[in-house]
């Protein structure tokens, strides 16, 4: 919570104490700072319920642009056989989703998918969002009038506390608050060279079989639920 703080100047022998009015803007942006973490709040509350209720499409409502544009890349790196050397040099993690997402999807499907159903796919079928808890809260450290930033918060402490520690982004757009996957995708960059490191393994093993596990799982998943590995069409 800001404190509010209002400053009063003396004037002359027996005049009235009188408001310093230079100390109103002070005022009126401590208010309209802790009107911006409300309204970034009910943005963050409103993709962690779409995310643990796996609805992809309400996910999509909630992220930035350029979100939406990345994911619409991946979509460019897993379909387009020209792109296979810069498939080849992208981060990581965005190799295990182009993996994730060629084996989970049919090709037929995917080519008609928009940049908004691929990320709804992808929390729609748990490929991501799954750090996400109901206790989940984003513990701001930065905040001004474009983004916001701050600690993963669940279960009362910050998510990988002792490791590094989550953390989560919120650019604003057309004065509306929208979650920035990409600098999420980044922390997950950062950990999967942290666990090459732990582990004395190259980075680059650690996100095949990264990829490898996933695919394994969800078509465990499917099995036991007497469903085709092929997953259905993001609700539209």
């Amino acid at each position: 919570m800001f404190t509010l703080s209002l400053s009063l100047s003396l004037t002359a022998q027996g005049e009235n104490l009188q408001p310093n009015n230079s100390s109103k803007p002070k005022i009126d942006s401590a208010v309209q700072a802790e009107t911006e973490q409300s309204k970034l709040y009910g943005v963050f509350n409103q993709y962690k319920s779409a995310a643990l209720e796996d609805n992809g499409n309400a996910v999509a409502k909630v992220v930035s642009s350029s979100s939406l544009k990345h994911f619409g890349y991946l979509k460019r790196l897993a379909l387009e056989p020209k792109l296979s050397k810069e498939l080849s040099s992208a981060q990581l993690v965005d190799q295990i989703l182009v993996k994730i997402l060629r084996e989970i999807i049919p090709s037929d499907l995917f080519v008609s998918m928009s940049d908004q159903e691929v990320l709804a796919h992808i929390f729609t079928h748990k490929i991501l969002g799954e750090d996400l808890e109901a206790s989940s809260r984003i513990g701001l450290t930065n905040l001004d009038s474009r983004s916001a930033e701050g600690l993963h918060i669940a279960r009362g402490r910050p998510v990988g506390k002792g490791y590094r520690e989550v953390t989560l982004r919120m650019v604003k757009e057309k004065k509306t608050w929208r979650m920035d996957l990409i600098h999420s995708l980044d922390v997950m960059e950062a950990q999967i060279h942290d666990l090459a490191k732990v582990s004395n393994k190259s980075a680059q093993d650690v996100a095949d079989s990264i990829a490898e596990a996933f695919i394994g799982k969800t078509v465990v998943q499917n099995q036991k639920g007497n469903t085709s590995t092929e997953p259905s069409r993001a609700k539209g």
